[in-house]
């Protein structure tokens, strides 16, 4: 149980950290969100790499917790889910 909480924690705290800069400083990053209707644009700037900052840190978390002997399934799952972070990125 205390190895879920672990790992739980230090995936949240990594994701967090990754977050990357304050929603003001996104236009001048070039990694500002696009407003999809009108009531988007009221928001202001936005992140939009939250879904990378999430995936660095599960991936951190499984990386430094998963046992030797299911590292190779890990591995592969992992694979796949970057691949699909990139095509997400690419689109």
């Amino acid at each position: 149980m205390l190895d879920g909480v672990l790992t739980f924690a230090v995936a949240f705290a990594a994701s967090v950290w990754f977050d990357g800069p304050n929603p003001a400083d996104c236009p001048s990053l070039g990694i500002r969100g696009r407003p999809q209707c009108a009531q988007d644009s009221s928001r202001g700037p936005f992140r939009s790499l939250g879904g990378v900052a999430i995936y660095c840190g599960t991936v951190i978390a499984i990386l430094t917790f998963v046992e030797s002997r299911s590292r190779g399934q890990i591995l592969g799952i992992l694979a796949a889910s970057t691949l699909l972070l990139v095509v997400g990125i690419l689109e």
